[in-house]
């Protein structure tokens, strides 16, 4: 076997400077309905444990007679030990707001994409009108590292480059109607109650994360540079955040990727009955605010399958989300070039349209296929149901879906000649193996070729920070029933998308960890493999609370006791329709940890016997 284990010191090109319980309790027992007029009209209802149904409130298209629809949320509430707070009905849809006995909230939606979105809007409003404004704004000021109050100007820039970004997206047809159809609801139920929450701010907190991998990476904004570059010669200060050259745009002291995130499928052998669990470490800025407003929330929606969630008010998007057939999928992000500068569907809207409408892993590769994406991301995927193709798990590593790339088309030509010259790696790749819009998967009996192994190319400045390195991470783990993602690309093809000098420079200064968090996961699963239940599936994908069981082998890691939980941890029990989720703070130390909650779709399913038929698809 080659090895090429070198160190190529005098190979220094200009180049390696360049540089995500049940009470229905209302106030006064009154439920709110909307029709589509806007007209608001309140009547007084009987709770929901009441054997005594409102008629006259479903919809023609209903698929479903209401009173089952009724009978089965009020068994999903009693079942998951819920709370109702408040309701809100919308031309016969009714929604929930409901509390676990820890204060955590979840969210039941019922209806057409308009209503769902009404329901949030009107029941969470003033949190959504929080994630909208102020999270955007922290956001925005914390990745680009400006100050909102003395550069105003700019942020404003910013601001209005992400809307024309996404408005471009929806005019592309890549954002499906009913997307946006939600959104809007979404916004009018805001409104409706008194909060200034406006169609772009929901449209662009949304598709914030593929916005700013775009700006960040490709350079490109909608508006015309000499704009830009008026605004910088105003305020010289600004030179030094921003930089308008050859046509492109450098946010030089952006934090480009405070996201991370870990991902494990495990089942057959891997669990002690065989199941298949979902573990899915969502690592996400929180600005002070999303840990706060995050929840579960289940979606019965009249088209497609009903599915639950851990979200917050504002995403019509999902992060994390399992559906009733048992198809589970979430998203890790990763630096590489395949990036189109022409905008496409958001990764969340991508997650959300494949749970609502796929109902095995068959179905969820095929309709990823046919969606516009620009932006290359991890998703990872799992099924309690057996594929012929893909096991119970699939890792897709994904790039742009257009134009094609076959990988080394994305490296200069200087960079290509190079690796001639010091190798054959272009050469030993699978010609047979390409991107199929712009997808490559890693099935859980797929194996990493042994032409790829053990190198790790390396080039040095003098004094000696790694600016430059052909490294191709393995695949460790080499059991049948086992997946595991974190932030970097391991099919070789694809990984060489992200081996331009920018995208290296970019991992080597912002993803590091994404190689201890998974050389970890591979020596936890090691140690638990064979015996592997729902709780030790969750205390895997929980490696990194310090609070964790493993705190001896991560060691002291970036997260302290009692901080917030950076996004949300999930574990999935695709076999019995069934997920838990930590988010909020962490426990002060071991003793006193942070209660999960956990939501089992099943009872919300009018048929049971026959998972996904509550809508008789």
């Amino acid at each position: 076997m080659k090895n090429y284990n070198k160190i190529y010191s005098h190979l220094l090109f200009p180049f390696l400077f360049l540089t995500l319980s049940l009470m229905c309790v209302d106030d006064n027992n009154l439920d709110t309905q909307i029709d589509r007029t806007g007209k608001i009209q309140t009547k007084t209802i009987l709770p929901y444990n009441s054997d005594l149904i409102i008629k006259g409130q479903q919809t023609l298209d209903k698929r479903v007679p209401d009173v089952f629809q009724r009978q089965s949320i009020t068994n999903g509430i009693e079942l998951n030990l819920l709370t109702v707070i408040k309701t809100i009905t919308v031309d016969g849809d009714t929604g929930f707001l409901c509390r676990y006995k820890n204060g955590k909230s979840c969210l039941i939606l019922q209806g057409s994409s308009y209503n769902m979105g009404y329901q949030v809007g009107a029941l969470k409003g003033d949190e959504v009108y929080k994630m909208t404004t102020e999270y955007l704004k922290i956001l925005i000021t914390s990745i680009f590292s400006i100050s909102y109050d003395k550069m105003m100007e700019l942020y404003n820039f910013i601001y209005n480059e992400m809307i024309l970004y996404s408005m471009a997206a929806m005019e592309n047809g890549s954002i499906p109607e009913y997307l946006i159809e939600e959104m809007q609801g979404m916004e009018d139920g805001a409104r409706a109650k008194g909060y200034d929450v406006r169609f772009n701010d929901i449209l662009i907190l949304n598709m914030g994360s593929d916005i700013l991998y775009s700006f960040l990476n490709m350079g490109k904004l909608y508006s015309p540079l000499y704009m830009l570059e008026d605004l910088i010669s105003k305020d010289p200060s600004l030179k030094d955040i921003i930089k308008v050259k050859d046509g492109k745009v450098y946010f030089q002291k952006s934090k480009k990727f405070k996201f991370g995130c870990n991902e494990i499928v495990l089942s057959g052998d891997a669990t002690i009955n065989g199941n298949t669990y979902h573990g899915r470490d969502f690592m996400y800025y929180t600005g002070g605010i999303y840990q706060n407003v995050a929840g579960m929330f289940i979606y019965i929606p009249d088209d497609g399958y009903p599915f639950l969630c851990i979200s917050t008010p504002g995403w019509v998007g999902q992060i994390t989300a399992l559906n009733s057939h048992g198809l589970s999928m979430g998203v890790d992000t990763l630096v590489a070039k395949c990036v189109n500068s022409e905008p496409g569907m958001g990764c969340a809207f991508v997650i959300r349209d494949i749970i609502q409408f796929s109902r095995n892993l068959d179905d969820a590769i095929d309709n990823l296929k046919l969606q516009n994406r620009s932006v290359p991301w991890i998703f990872v995927l799992a099924d309690d149901t057996k594929s012929d193709r893909y096991s119970n798990g699939v890792v897709v590593e994904s790039g742009r879906s257009d134009p094609p790339f076959n990988g080394p088309d994305l490296l200069p030509r200087w960079e290509r000649y190079l690796l001639y010259l010091m190798t054959d790696l272009i050469e030993d790749l699978d010609s047979d193996q390409m991107p199929d819009k712009g997808i490559m998967l890693r099935t859980l009996d797929w194996t990493f070729p042994d032409e790829f192994k053990n190198i790790d190319i390396s080039l040095f400045k003098f004094n000696e920070e790694i600016q430059f390195n052909f490294h191709f991470p393995e695949q460790m783990e080499d059991w049948p029933d086992v997946a595991i993602a974190t932030n970097h690309y391991i099919i070789p093809r694809m990984r060489f998308c992200s081996l331009t000098p920018y995208m290296m420079y970019l991992e080597n200064k912002t993803m590091g960890s994404t190689y201890f968090r998974y050389n970890k996961l591979i020596e936890i699963i090691e140690i638990e493999y064979g015996r592997i239940n729902f709780n030790i599936a969750q205390d895997i994908i929980d490696y990194l609370n310090p609070n964790s069981i493993y705190n001896d082998i991560i060691g002291e890691y970036y997260y302290k006791p009692g901080t917030e939980v950076q996004g949300h941890h999930a574990i999935i029990d695709n076999n019995n329709l069934t997920m838990r989720g930590l988010f909020g703070y962490y426990g002060k130390d071991p003793d006193h940890k942070t209660s999960w909650v956990t939501i089992d779709l099943k009872p919300f399913l009018i048929n049971e016997k026959n998972k996904g038929n509550a809508l008789n698809d």
